[in-house]
């Protein structure tokens, strides 16, 4: 076959036989691969477009985000500074409570200090707050002060302000403002006989008592997370125990007691105990006593115990009285000189034979053993649990 065209002119060329390993290369069609070899033979790479690369861009979002964010910022920076000093807005809301008007102007309190909280000025909250809860218990409005007086300790911990004294004598005025009874005057005889100003005035005298000691008991908490104290101020444990003794129309011993251990002054204690004393049921002052004392204890307090126990002698001597002559006190007296010597053998035979007296209040075991655990080094089976535990709770 020949692959060019003779003609005149034109050489002839050499005929090549038509076969199938001589056909030109230009000549021969390309099949296409199989998919499946196709596949084999060409790498896969797997991209992960995002849905956004799919769609068409929208012309200036990226700016305009930025914009938001910037108008954001600026916003919170004018509102910063739109905000006035408080000075006006704490005179014109005192005005309103010196008007009658406690409840418009404790809404007004709480969402004006908002605003300064969020603006992180917490200065300028905290003096609205603590004048709202002054002028609120100077016209007896106790649930309205207590409130406010409890924002002002949140205040504190959102802003993470630390213990300092100024701060401290800022809690102490508004605890000093709250209301007190000296005498208890429901117990007089200007009550009906029906009772119906007797169940108003121990209505009222929980309030009271409620109302401070959240206030006292949130206090206590931030003292404990920013300051020095893992149990928090010992002067505001003290001032929390007194209210609570004085103010509640039920005391309860065990939660006083509580506080006066954390706190730093063994004389009032013993002054409140020697006080209880002289009203209590019979059977309940040996019982505060020993508690008291075994609370100290079980703190690893031996000092405050002995005081507490030498404050109330020279108090009643002084009374021309004496301690209860039970056998729980007994065992007091022979406790506390047996832990200040390595004597564990006798701190034991102690438990064994006055057993029946401690066994009279049921969180005394539990204070014994945690006593056992500080002086002598002996392992509790339940460490912190059950009613000691609760005892110490803030």
């Amino acid at each position: 076959m020949c692959l060019c065209r003779a003609g005149p002119g034109r050489p002839t060329c050499t005929t090549i036989p038509h076969t199938k390993s001589h056909r030109p290369e230009a000549t021969r069609p390309r099949r296409p691969l199989h998919p499946r070899v196709a596949d084999a033979a060409t790498p896969i790479t797997h991209h992960r477009c995002p849905l956004s690369s799919l769609l068409p861009p929208v012309p200036g979002l990226a700016r305009r985000g930025a914009m938001s964010r910037s108008l954001s910022m600026r916003g919170s920076m004018r509102a910063r500074r739109d905000l006035p000093p408080p000075e006006k807005t704490i005179e014109r809301l005192e005005s309103m409570v010196d008007g009658g008007n406690f409840y418009e102007a404790q809404q007004m309190y709480k969402s004006t200090s908002a605003r300064y909280i969020a603006a992180q000025k917490y200065s300028e909250a905290l003096d609205i707050l603590q004048s709202g809860a002054l002028v609120q218990l100077k016209h007896g409005q106790v649930t309205c002060g207590g409130e406010l007086a409890v924002l002002f300790v949140d205040t504190l911990i959102t802003g993470e302000l630390p213990y300092s004294e100024q701060i401290f004598d800022r809690i102490r005025k508004m605890y000093e403002a709250f209301p007190r009874v000296t005498v208890p005057h429901f117990l007089g005889d200007d009550y009906d006989d029906e009772g119906h100003q007797l169940s108003e005035a121990i209505s009222a005298a929980k309030v009271r008592a409620e109302s401070c000691s959240s206030f006292m008991k949130a206090a206590i908490r931030w003292s404990a997370e920013f300051g020095t104290s893992r149990n928090g101020s010992s002067e505001l444990h003290v001032m929390l125990a007194e209210y609570i003794y004085s103010e509640s129309p039920e005391t309860d011993m065990t939660k006083v007691s509580s506080h006066f251990v954390r706190g730093n002054d063994p004389k009032k204690f013993a002054s409140m105990l020697v006080n209880f004393m002289g009203k209590c049921y019979p059977g309940e002052d040996d019982t505060a006593i020993a508690r008291g004392v075994l609370m100290y204890l079980s703190q690893g307090n031996l000092r405050d115990a002995n005081l507490l126990m030498d404050e109330m002698n020279e108090q009643l001597k002084s009374a021309n009285s004496e301690f209860p002559k039970t056998d729980l006190i007994q065992f007091i007296k022979y406790l506390l000189p047996t832990l200040e010597r390595d004597a564990y053998p006798l701190f034991r035979t102690l438990r064994q034979k006055y057993k029946t007296s401690t066994d009279r209040d049921a969180v005394f075991q539990e204070l014994l053993d945690e006593i056992a655990a500080k002086f002598y080094n002996i392992q509790r089976q339940n460490p912190l649990e059950g009613l000691f535990s609760e005892m110490f709770k803030i």
